[in-house]
């Protein structure tokens, strides 16, 4: 009992303590039963915002991957697309000029034999005309007509 005696406790101990106990449950009901709610609510709150932020961006994720592959997709659409059109514009390119080439040797073909008609003509012109022509320098050379 000296001990307690030494650290100042005597006989108003009961009634610190019964002080104690009433200033504790008014406090308790008062102060920190409505700040221990807030902090729970906060904490609930925060945990509840940080769930559905993270579920959002893993919603987030998956509909911009998700995306990706639609574009992907897409792409590889409009390139299959794009591949066969060109494929048939260069066909339709290349049966034009194969078309213009025949047309082209068909035409130097034509001229070709034009030419050897007209060449051959000439000719047949120019030999039914050598006789007269020929007779007509020797009476001008001579000066006499041989017939």
């Amino acid at each position: 009992m000296d001990i307690l005696l030494s650290l100042g406790v005597n006989q108003t101990i009961g009634y610190h303590f019964l002080l104690f106990l009433v200033v504790y449950l008014f406090l308790a009901n008062l102060l920190f039963k409505p700040y221990f709610q807030a902090f729970k609510k906060r904490v609930e709150h925060t945990s509840g915002s940080e769930q559905l932020a993270e579920r959002l961006i893993s919603e987030a994720e998956e509909l911009h991957k998700e995306y990706e592959k639609k574009a992907r997709a897409v792409n590889q659409e409009h390139k299959v697309i794009f591949d066969t059109h060109r494929s048939e514009a260069l066909e339709e390119h290349e049966a034009v000029v194969r078309a213009a080439k025949e047309k082209a040797q068909t035409i130097i073909e034509e001229s070709k034999r034009t030419i050897e008609r007209e060449i051959d003509k000439a000719r047949t012109e120019i030999s039914k005309e050598v006789n007269s022509v020929s007779e007509l320098i020797v009476n001008r050379v001579v000066g006499k007509d041989l017939a």
